[in-house]
């Protein structure tokens, strides 16, 4: 998905995690962000966030969900 996310409704969602305190992209991130090609899995306008500390868990975020609350969501978990 090209966008529906951000202030605009323009960003990919990985774009919008990774400006997030702690998100990024590599070893150095407290969550590492990692986006793939298309598994044909989502439904339309959505993309799937699978939290690597809980695999069987799976995550369905729709274009223009709240990114701040996915932030939350995800970011739970990690000392302050």
């Amino acid at each position: 998905m090209g966008g529906g996310f951000g202030d605009r409704g323009r960003d990919r969602l990985a774009a919008v995690l990774r400006a997030e305190p702690g998100f990024g992209k590599g070893r150095k991130a407290d969550i590492g962000v990692l986006e793939t090609k298309c598994l044909g899995l989502c439904p339309k306008h959505g993309v799937a966030v699978i939290d690597t500390r809980r695999p069987g868990q799976w995550l369905i975020v729709q274009d223009g969900d709240d990114a701040a609350r996915l932030v939350d969501t995800l970011s739970a978990d990690l000392p302050r």
